[in-house]
């Protein structure tokens, strides 16, 4: 399957952490499981102040940026916050993080398999092609629904290499390896 720049738009939730836990970027797109409405403790969040460009790159891997969901303010105080970054700086690194995953084995496995159930052990085969075998360690996945779907990737990456591009050096295991079973479905792009 050739996925086009749509498709590719719409890679899953991923959550990229800090050593010490702290969410730091949110690679996000809609699935059909995910959260559309604005949480309630986000309709009174004042709107992160950043540039026109910087809202135009979002709006390219966030979906939701700018538009009723709250999306964009509730990542940005959850997580742009933990590290201080100003919201220019904060989703920059997140589109290029973004990026840089949807280049990867990872992101292209992803991409070749919306609307499929995929095994753990082909997503994982995936991430190691790119990054190493004991990085896979740094990647949490979260599914819900019966059949299961993958709503959210959380990849841990160290403090220090947040500003870096991508490199072995760069993860962090984490202690769970989430609530995904031995398989699990890609939601279709576009749904």
């Amino acid at each position: 399957m050739v996925c086009g720049q749509d498709c590719l738009n719409r890679l899953l939730p991923v959550v990229l952490m800090n050593a010490a836990g702290c969410a730091s970027v949110a690679l996000l797109a809609q699935s059909r499981i995910y959260q559309k409405r604005a949480p309630a403790e986000c309709v009174h969040r004042r709107k992160p102040g950043y540039r026109w460009e910087t809202a135009a790159k979002l709006s390219e891997v966030m979906p939701g940026a700018g538009g009723r969901s709250c999306l964009e303010r509730y990542e940005y105080a959850k997580h742009g916050a933990c590290f201080g970054f100003d919201p220019d700086a904060y989703f920059g690194t997140m589109v290029r993080l973004n990026q840089e995953i949807k280049e990867s084995e990872a992101g292209k496995f992803l991409a070749d398999n919306y609307g499929n159930t995929v095994s753990r052990r082909d997503f994982d085969a995936a991430f190691a092609k790119s990054w190493g075998k004991e990085n896979v360690k740094a990647v949490k996945l979260t599914c819900q629904g019966n059949p299961a779907y993958l709503t959210e990737i959380q990849i841990s990456i160290k403090a220090d290499a947040i500003n870096a591009p991508l490199s072995a050096n760069s993860f962090l295991p984490q202690p769970h390896p989430g609530n995904c079973g031995k398989t699990f479905v890609i939601d279709k792009a576009g749904y």
